[in-house]
């Protein structure tokens, strides 16, 4: 993340983000958040709760009720241009099956009618113009339509976010991975960046991404405490170099392949084939909603605090046409 000078003195309070609630991705979430421990017990402060599991697409710095009322009428503006995005193009795709080189064909023209008749509240003009016009520029509308079009090949016509594996971050935070370069992540990537740019537009303070990495943090080591700290780097003179395990990174031990390392490759995979074997179930997330969260705000089933919701499930569209 890039942040500005004012960001840099200020705290986010908001972030966008996929709720992760498929339970086969919760159990490989557990099972290595449990060997990681019982190899270092003195680290587990730096697990992240499991309640709580998300991808993040972006982090707001909302410091009042006028920027966050700004914001949720941002997403809502986003918010029916995908739907109208995906109502067109299921219409369009029931009534005839269309060819790729056709989809790529669409004219930004039609395009732009998806924003035209969306507005219905007079004090979200300025923010629909915004939308409108970063659609337009950038021609959101056709890329949307042309990578949606390739979703309704599958037999969901949905958003599905799959799990490649176990990354990190310099060795500072470990996460699992769901990048790559699926339909389903080059349209949450449009998306990302399209409400980047109409965030910057209206005034609202953003953190900055130079590329979007869609991951979900297994654990950090900025959620250890001092004392934890201390007493890691006490232990390690004895029973390793303080360059090993410093409370700055981690252990390349922990990633690697020869040792078969708790974050390895081999390991996630071996945990990852037990837990798919007999369950019938696969590491997929399907994306039915992205939720703007308030910062350590927790409900009661221990999530954060939606303050807003954009809806981009298919289900309602496909069963008004096919009626």
């Amino acid at each position: 993340l890039q942040y500005n000078q004012s960001q840099r003195h200020s705290k986010p309070t908001h972030f966008l983000a996929i709720r992760i609630k498929n339970p086969l991705i919760f159990q490989l979430a557990k099972a290595l958040q449990e060997q990681f421990e019982e190899k270092y017990p003195s680290m587990n402060t730096s697990m992240v709760d499991l309640s709580s599991m998300h991808i993040t697409l972006n982090v707001f710095y909302l410091e009042n009720t006028s920027l966050l009322e700004k914001c949720m009428g941002l997403l809502a503006c986003i918010e029916k241009w995908i739907n109208k995005c995906i109502e067109e193009t299921l219409r369009h795709s029931t009534a005839k099956a269309i060819e790729e080189t056709e989809i790529n064909a669409l004219s930004e023209k039609e395009g732009d009618n998806c924003m035209k008749d969306t507005v219905t509240n007079p004090d979200e003009m300025s923010i629909e113009q915004v939308v409108f016009d970063v659609v337009k520029s950038l021609k959101f509308t056709s890329q949307f339509k042309d990578l949606y079009q390739k979703v309704c090949f599958q037999s969901s016509a949905n958003f599905v976010l799959s799990v490649r594996g176990v990354n990190h971050f310099d060795r500072k935070v470990v996460y699992l991975d769901f990048s790559g370069n699926s339909v389903s992540i080059q349209i949450i990537t449009l998306l990302h960046r399209l409400i980047q740019v109409c965030s910057t537009q209206l005034g609202l303070k953003i953190a900055k991404e130079n590329t979007f990495n869609p991951h979900c943090t297994l654990c950090k080591l900025s959620k250890l405490s001092k004392q934890q700290s201390n007493t890691l780097l006490q232990t390690s003179s004895r029973t390793q170099t303080k360059s090993d395990i410093n409370c700055k990174t981690l252990d390349h031990s922990i990633f690697d392949e020869s040792v078969r390392g708790v974050f390895s490759r081999s390991n996630v995979t071996n945990i990852m084939d037990n837990l798919i074997a007999g369950s019938g179930l696969v590491f997929e997330e399907f994306v039915t909603d992205i939720g703007l969260c308030e910062m350590g705000r927790r409900n009661k089933d221990e999530y954060y605090q939606i303050v807003k919701n954009i809806t981009i499930s298919t289900d309602t569209f496909r069963s008004q046409i096919t009626k």
